[in-house]
């Protein structure tokens, strides 16, 4: 299996950025994550965001894609904060709001 390019963003000018790793779920990809990655670069952080085989490989697998890029991208950050996406039962699409706020962890 061929392992995803991380594609990192808003490296440039800070040597040592706060870093961002974004992390979708289960059978999502990177680009809905997007919205956020945009938020977090005009905010000033560099981000991760990762396709990864979340159907396909098991879970030591993905550890083994993700794990290698997650660590060269730590590396070059100041902190680095994780972002995963956690929905239990079916997600009700995007912008879906629940008692009138947007169900999300403060974004």
């Amino acid at each position: 299996m061929d392992r995803p390019e991380p594609q990192a963003s808003g490296m440039a000018g800070d040597p040592a950025p706060e870093g961002v790793l974004l992390l979708h779920g289960l059978a999502r990809r990177a680009a809905s994550l997007a919205r956020m990655e945009h938020a977090l670069r005009a905010g000033g952080f560099a981000t991760l965001n990762l396709d990864y085989p979340s159907r396909k490989a098991g879970l030591g697998e993905l550890a083994g894609i993700i794990g290698p890029l997650a660590a060269a991208f730590a590396a070059r950050t100041r902190t680095l904060h994780v972002v995963p996406t956690r929905w239990a039962g079916s997600s009700p699409g995007p912008g879906s709001t629940e008692a009138g706020r947007p169900i999300s962890d403060g974004w």
